[in-house]
């Protein structure tokens, strides 16, 4: 029984809330309906497991005489917030998608599946999951789809009759978080609602609560888009696999589906194989992934696009040819868009000697080209491209895309231009297939994302050497959008590869961007970041998967200058490699997981910076690397200190046991100082500890004298702070001293590890 009050204005009208539990008999029906003899209303509100039990009874308990009125849980709660939600869901029919084609998605199975979509099915149909609280992971390239996809995903919750809200979360809605609460993820999820225009007041400084919630009465459905570009946005702050853990669990403890979605790259890049691999065996998570469109789905996309037969024809002929070139890049939903634009506007196929290493150009140069007929523009398809790659260019140095900035590369390109040639020229650009103007702020962006990734990676790819080092000193770009800017100008390196230069080309970028011809001390800026996930890039897209460690490091030393790898700056995965006799000099590691990779006495480390990191078990030989001058965060020492202790090139000490103690109870502490949390099990051989030598003798003492086991809903077997040594652990988490119960758990270790060593 719950007390409950109604604020009107100055006066207060009191009530009660009668609340059943899911595991509620008759007899504890009666018992609760004793005890509503009460002047207040009484409002019974039930879990719809109970539904039929109080439905059948209705007459026998007299319900109707005694409560005001009656609720499942998920109404009652809703009745709270049914402007809002009304309100929300208004906005989300709004973002419907046209001309949306589902595409081929691989599904867990290894089946390709189209129709039903696999993923809309999961979020709604429980029978395509033994249990129902599950995370689904959607993998597709930039500019396959995901986002498309899931606006479709929300649209349909949001107009059909499944029951459930959808909560779309997307980058588009951090801007307005502050630092810290982007860091939150409950709080980045609830603010779905003030972006779409329903702030729901109450819920702030709860959010947390209220997800877990209203995710047990089964009201929404998460469908967060870009869970990479969250991971990149608040790199070094979140780690991916804990934010996989973190939603694992809400979708477990709370019985709900969540769906995210990743660039294929970013997830294979960073997160490591096996880990990755294991998460999804142990949690039942659902991986699927998106593929490029093949002829079947293009012609159904421009059938629905295009009006006219011959049209459609002409889309297809179109397709047929490009896709010969590189069939993954032309079969994204980006491409089939700039297609059916083409062949509406009367647009024709390559001619048969046309540079097929350069299709997706040849596509932009061909609408520019149908523009200039169409609208009479004073400017060649070529002068076209030209200002669009120098717009891109702007944009990506931070300019203001604005109507000023492109009259201003207009001018450029062609000096003789009159002002009434100028202004009718942007009238017209207005409804160019390439890029769109925001009316009221007269700013301009480019129609598909992608369009700008393209021009900016292929004018990075073909400036002179000594210009490379200037430009990409000054961009500014998302950790995103670098990513996808590194992708495609691998991708451009490589189908170009009939010039015989691709490599040498990307070896070139990369030393420029790296400085490597003259940096002094430890600088390092965006093209060292950029040049660090080109040459990744490269080698995971040009070496198969299973190829031998020494033909990885020959690519990446060839790439990355030689024996010397100078001034480059590497995130995310680093597998698969031998660096016996490899020198890293000047460079930046940025949280780098290493993984089966060899070392040797003759690797080196000089002059480089480490933040962070993890080198898993399957790693030879790191603790004999050399270290010279090297600048380390407690992160990295610890790290290289495990290394080396586990190889045997020094003694577990005291220090290295308090370290180990402590990166264990850390995951109890509430960041903040907020208090103490629980723990699954399976959590508390991750992170640092998982690779000492003492990992078993520290868990199976804090077991014993520090943690107390309980099952956590959803999740399975898990831990929580024993009462006696709470104070200790919060005193540990305010002054990172050991105390009571804490400092005997480390005494006693000390004495253990001290005889068997």
């Amino acid at each position: 029984m719950y007390p409950g009050v109604h604020l009107v204005h100055t006066s207060q009208y009191p009530f009660r809330v009668l609340y059943f539990q899911s595991s509620a008999t008759l007899e504890d029906i009666r018992a609760g309906l004793r005890d509503t003899q009460a002047e207040e209303p009484v409002h019974i509100v039930y879990p719809p497991s109970l539904q039929r039990l109080i439905q059948n009874n209705v007459e026998e308990l007299r319900l109707r005489d005694r409560a005001a009125s009656m609720w499942t849980t998920k109404d009652y709660i809703l009745s709270f917030i049914r402007e809002e939600i009304d309100t929300y869901l208004n906005r989300l029919k709004s973002l419907r998608p046209v001309d949306y084609i589902n595409p081929r998605i691989e599904t867990p199975s290894g089946f390709q599946v189209r129709l039903p979509n696999p993923v809309l099915s999961f979020l709604v149909d429980p029978s395509t999951v033994e249990s129902s609280g599950r995370l689904g992971i959607v993998l597709a390239e930039p500019g396959q789809g995901k986002t498309y996809m899931s606006t479709y995903l929300v649209s349909q919750l949001a107009t059909g009759n499944h029951g459930v809200v959808p909560l779309m979360v997307d980058s588009s809605q951090w801007q307005g978080l502050s630092v810290e609460d982007q860091r939150s993820l409950p709080k980045t999820i609830a603010h779905s609602f003030r972006h779409f225009g329903a702030a729901i007041g109450w819920l702030d400084g709860h959010e947390d609560l209220f997800l877990r919630s209203t995710l047990k009465a089964d009201i929404f459905r998460i469908i967060f888009d870009g869970f990479d570009e969250y991971i990149l946005h608040n790199r070094g702050s979140v780690s991916p696999l804990d934010v996989l853990e973190v939603l694992a669990d809400l979708a477990a403890t709370t019985g709900t589906r969540i769906v995210i979605t990743s660039r294929t790259s970013f997830w294979h890049s960073n997160l490591p194989l096996a880990e990755v691999e294991d998460f999804v065996r142990e949690r039942g998570a659902f991986v699927f992934s998106i593929l490029p469109f093949n002829r079947e789905n293009a012609k159904n996309y421009f059938d629905q696009r295009i009006a006219e037969e011959t049209q459609c024809e002409k889309a297809l002929q179109i397709y047929d040819v490009l896709r010969q070139s590189d069939n993954d890049l032309i079969g994204r939903g980006f491409v089939l868009s700039l297609i059916a634009d083409l062949a509406m506007h009367g647009g024709s196929s390559p001619h048969p000697g046309y540079d097929s290493a350069r299709a997706m150009l040849w596509l932009l140069e061909a609408l520019c080209q149908r523009e200039e007929v169409r609208q009479d523009l004073p400017f060649t398809a070529k002068e076209q491209l030209e200002v669009l790659r120098q717009f891109a260019c702007e944009i990506a140095l931070g300019i203001e895309p604005t109507t000023e900035l492109l009259s201003l590369i207009l001018s450029y390109v062609k000096p003789a231009l009159s002002s009434a040639l100028m202004k009718g020229t942007i009238d017209k650009l207005v409804s160019h297939p390439l890029l769109s103007r925001e009316r009221a702020s007269e700013s301009w962006s480019f129609r598909q994302m992608q369009i700008w990734t393209l021009l900016l990676a292929d004018y990075i790819v073909h400036l002179p050497g000594s210009n490379i080092r200037d430009f990409v000193a000054k961009v500014h770009l998302s950790p995103g959008a670098m990513q996808d800017v590194a992708e495609m100008i691998v991708q451009l390196a490589e189908v170009e590869a009939a010039s015989q230069i691709p490599l040498d080309r990307l070896g070139l970028l990369i030393s420029a961007m790296s400085e490597r011809g003259g940096l002094v001390g430890r600088i390092w800026g965006e093209g060292s970041r950029l040049a660090g996930l080109i040459v990744l890039g490269a080698v995971d897209r040009t070496v198969r998967a299973g190829s031998p460690r020494t033909e990885r490091t020959e690519l990446l030393r060839k790439l990355g200058g030689g024996a010397t790898i100078f001034g480059i700056t590497f995130t995310g995965v680093i597998a698969h490699y031998d660096f016996s006799g490899t020198e890293f000099r000047n460079c930046r590691f940025e949280r780098v997981t290493w993984v089966n990779c060899k070392f040797t006495a003759q690797s080196a480390f000089v002059q480089c910076e480490f933040i962070g990191g993890n080198a898993q078990n399957q790693c030879e030989g790191m603790g004999s690397a050399r270290l010279e001058n090297c600048s380390l965060d407690p992160d990295a020492d610890t790290m290289f200190s495990v290394v080396k202790t586990r190889e045997g090139k020094k003694r577990y000490s005291a220090e290295d046991l308090r370290r180990d103690i402590s990166s264990v109870i850390d995951k109890f502490v509430i960041k903040g100082g907020l208090g103490l949390k629980s723990v699954a099990e399976r959590h508390l051989t991750r992170g640092t500890i998982a690779t000492s030598r003492h990992r078993d003798d520290v868990i199976s003492a804090l077991k014993s004298k520090i943690f107390e086991e309980h099952e956590i809903s959803g999740v399975g077997s898990g831990y929580h702070i024993r009462e006696n040594a709470v104070e200790a652990v919060k005193f540990y988490a305010a002054n990172n001293v050991f105390t009571g119960p804490l400092r005997t758990a480390y005494e006693a270790l000390e004495r253990k590890i001290t005889e068997h060593e």
